[in-house]
This record gives C-alpha cells, sequence and structure tokens, in this order.
C-alpha cells in the first residue's frame, strides 16, 4: 500500500513563481496541479490571493508630470528625488 504523499508548505515567493509557471504552461490548472503534485485548492487560494495584491500594488502607482509638460514636453528640464531613508536618495533626472 502507498503512503499519501503530504504537501509541502511554501513561502510566499514560491507560490508566486509556481502561479508563473503555470500562467506560461498552457495547461488547465487542474492538469498543471495534478502533474505538479499540487493540492488545487491550495493552488487557487493562493493564485487569488497574490492576483488581488498585484492589482492592489498597481492600482496604488500615481503618474506624476511637471505642470505644463503636456504642452511642450522636450523644453522642460525636469528631477526627481526621492529620499528612501537611512541617507539614502533616489535622484533621477532628465538626459540632457
Amino acid at each position: 500500500m502507498e503512503t499519501p504523499q503530504r504537501y509541502q508548505r511554501r513561502t510566499r515567493q514560491q507560490w508566486q513563481a509556481i502561479i508563473n509557471q503555470f500562467a506560461e504552461s498552457g495547461l488547465s490548472a487542474p492538469k498543471f496541479c495534478e502533474m505538479n503534485n499540487l493540492s488545487y485548492g491550495s493552488f487557487s487560494k493562493w493564485r487569488s490571493t497574490l492576483k488581488l495584491e498585484n492589482q492592489d500594488l498597481v492600482s496604488s502607482f500615481v503618474e506624476i508630470a511637471p505642470a505644463g509638460l503636456a504642452q511642450d514636453p522636450v523644453s522642460h528640464d525636469w528631477a526627481i528625488e526621492l529620499a528612501i531613508g537611512n541617507h539614502l536618495v533616489l535622484r533621477i533626472r532628465q538626459p540632457v
């Protein structure tokens, strides 16, 4: 008699990698889970969770542009400085 195989616990990053592999596989979710020895229930839960988190992340971005850029985007210089903390600053400047 074959001993049932226990499913392993995976991290959020591992599940994200699995979901990415599934997206590229072209297989149905049940078939992908069967071929990779995954619980379909866990797979579905994580796919839904990660999809919602990614949607929240994308919707939280706000596009910014200097005033008047729409009229003449070439003639305006711009620079962005983002203070990250711990004395770190990210600086982005328009190429000259």
